[in-house]
């Protein structure tokens, strides 16, 4: 469930904002890790460290995913838009 909503946000983030795409999958993929590490520190279970909290990082794989998946149908988009009105959008 987790990597569908970080595949959905970053479409939406990439659509909407194209320029510095990289910037919106990291700030969008980071608090799951984030969120892993004070888990697995609140509860003291510092042996999960490596099983939970690194192998978390591959949240950011979804975020990149969606968000440039994104930058693509907005450029599709654009593209075809000045293909049929012959203009700059």
């Amino acid at each position: 469930f987790p990597v569908l909503l970080l595949l959905a946000f970053g479409l939406f983030l990439g659509f909407a904002e194209s320029k510095g795409a990289w910037r919106w999958a990291a700030l969008l993929g980071v608090w799951v890790p984030i969120g892993q590490f004070l888990r697995i520190f609140t509860e003291g279970a510092q042996d999960k460290m490596i099983s939970e909290g690194l192998f978390s990082i591959a949240a950011l794989i979804p975020a990149f995913i969606g968000t440039y998946t994104g930058v693509a149908i907005r450029w599709a988009v654009t593209r075809h838009q000045k293909a049929t009105t012959g203009t700059n959008v």
